[in-house]
């Protein structure tokens, strides 16, 4: 680890070995409520100080990512699948809160405000708004909005889903267990012509390859009927749906800044 990473490990944010930013904590789902208190929208919530903000823009410069852990990614990839009425999601909405330092002069005490709103809808379309007054310091409000628009980026990078090793471990069982059989019902004609053994090996693995082609079709599906029982009002549902998600897909994290 250089010493700007260590610099960046002492003074902001916790990074691994694998120049990656754990910022689970500081992440998180909320929910709108009328006055009822009756949910009403879902957004991602970004919780920022003025150390977390260095640290992020410290973080971009020298090119580090951020990683996510599973359970919170998926319950990121639930939120994107479907609101807080089980209805498929119209768009995704991100929102970056700051707490403000005691004694600054705009809030004279500690405390929560959203500054920044992103909203971005299924065709493309993205809405951003920002406080009005934070546009006073230009300077601040440029840093915040660049560490907003960068943990989105970071985000919307993992939330894709690729298949795990689990389809190709099945692919070759099948495969193995289905010429295993013709072998055995084929064994004398195999003992009489040694070549055959060939044809076998050679089946084999056309069988896995195109196994393994047709299983990653079906894993997204399985992925998204899972992801909607994540929405579930059983907790322990939820718990089996979420330790099934984490082995059947990953996020990529190849680096992307």
């Amino acid at each position: 680890m250089g010493k700007d990473e260590q610099k960046l490990t002492k003074k902001y944010l916790p990074i691994s070995a694998k120049k990656c930013l754990h910022l689970d904590t500081y992440i998180r789902i909320e929910e709108w409520k009328d006055k009822q208190g009756q949910g009403q929208s879902r957004f991602i919530l970004f919780n920022l100080d003025q150390q977390l903000l260095d640290g992020i823009l410290q973080a971009k410069a020298e090119k580090l990512r951020l990683e996510i852990s599973e359970g919170l990614l998926t319950e990121l990839r639930s939120y994107a699948l479907v609101d807080g009425e089980s209805r498929l999601q119209s768009g995704l909405t991100f929102c970056t809160a700051y707490r403000f330092e005691l004694g600054r002069k705009r809030v004279p005490s500690a405390a929560e405000e959203i500054i920044l709103r992103s909203v971005i809808s299924l065709d493309g379309e993205i809405i951003n708004q920002i406080r009005r007054d934070s546009l006073q310091d230009g300077t601040w409000c440029l840093a915040i909005a660049t560490a907003h628009h960068w943990l989105i980026s970071q985000l919307l990078y993992q939330l894709p889903i690729q298949a795990r090793e689990v389809p190709q471990r099945v692919a070759w069982g099948l495969a193995l267990f289905i010429v295993a059989l013709i072998a055995i019902l084929c064994i004398g004609l195999a003992i009489a012509h040694p070549w055959l053994w060939i044809i076998f090996a050679g089946l084999v693995w056309l069988l896995q390859f195109w196994g393994h082609r047709l299983l990653n079709q079906f894993v997204p599906w399985i992925y998204l009927q899972l992801l909607w029982q994540m929405r579930s009002p059983y907790p322990i549902v939820r718990k089996i749906v979420r330790q099934l998600l984490t082995q059947l897909v990953y996020s990529d994290t190849t680096e992307k800044n």
